[in-house]
């Protein structure tokens, strides 16, 4: 089993656990990879209904009207593929609580034991 992915995910559980009330924003390369990490981040960790995690792409307009102050933002995969992803850390990286890249998070069956990527 590969460290970096329980390393990963730890951090993952331990912040959204810590900070309840905090915004959750996720960059990655495109749309897909970010989908695809708020599921996996879904599947590991207990995030109540009305607790948004909001992905961010690559439309230019995707940011408009997002409060970054005090949130947590996960930068995950390809991240700097992202044109936002470097807008965000250009003008907006001092705002959140935590901000931190994501290499990995496997499914909860790859965990367990079940299959493996």
């Amino acid at each position: 089993m590969n460290e970096t992915a329980y390393f990963d995910l730890n951090r993952v559980k331990r912040v959204i656990e810590d900070y309840p009330k905090s915004n959750i924003f996720i960059f990655a390369g495109n749309l897909k990879a970010a989908k695809f990490y708020e599921e996996r981040i879904r599947e590991h960790v207990e995030v109540s209904k009305d607790r948004s995690i909001k992905s961010i792409s690559n439309n230019r307009y995707s940011m408009d009207g997002l409060n970054f102050i005090d949130s947590i933002i996960f930068l995950c995969g390809y991240w700097w593929q992202n044109k936002n992803a470097i807008t965000f850390i250009q003008h907006f990286s001092g705002l959140p609580k935590f901000e931190f890249p994501i290499t990995h998070i496997p499914p909860l069956s790859y965990l367990k034991g079940g299959d493996k990527e």
